[in-house]
């Protein structure tokens, strides 16, 4: 497995990206105690299209679009479905608490760019191109930069299911 160190507020990012913004559907809570003021900071989403697909009954393939304005963070969190994450602009640091996801970086001048695995600890920067896969993934989501990140997420989860679910006792945001 590949390490990458990154700054911690990255990952914050992409948690509030997912799990804050109207549209992305319901967010659950796991875990007790006193929640942090809010999960989600600086980050908006928007859901662009969703449907159940014909080739996984029971299931709703949804796309997202999330802006992590500067400063923009999502606490740990996970989604009860799979993901594939691919940033347009901007830079994200995404940090892994359980689980592992396999990231795809950029192709440069036509070579496709390597392939890394993170798992708990992990973190990194993903920069305008890259992508990554998870699945069962605890993390969180960062924009540490000077700039809005945005990033598309497509989704597939069973039907009725939150998109997000924080951990750590964090509080339920309003949609």
């Amino acid at each position: 497995m590949s390490r990458a160190t990154v700054p911690v507020p990255v990952l914050a990012i992409i948690l509030v990206l997912v799990g804050s913004v109207a549209g992305l559907g319901s967010i659950a809570r796991a875990g007790q105690g006193s929640p942090p003021a809010t999960p989600i900071v600086g980050v908006t989403a928007s859901l662009l299209g969703a449907g159940p697909p014909e080739a996984a009954p029971g299931h709703e393939l949804a796309l997202r679009r999330l802006v992590f304005e500067p400063g923009g963070s999502i606490a740990d969190h996970h989604h009860p479905g799979a993901l594939v994450l691919s940033i347009e602009s901007g830079a994200l640091t995404y940090a892994v608490v359980e689980g592992e996801v396999e990231v795809r970086r950029a192709p440069r001048d036509g070579t496709p760019g390597p392939t890394d695995r993170l798992g708990p600890g992990d973190e990194t920067v993903l920069h305008p191109g890259d992508a990554l896969f998870e699945q069962g993934v605890s993390h969180s989501a960062r924009n540490d930069g000077d700039e809005p990140t945005v990033v598309w997420v497509s989704s597939v989860m069973e039907g009725g299911q939150p998109f997000t679910v924080f951990h750590g006792g964090t509080g339920t945001p309003a949609p």
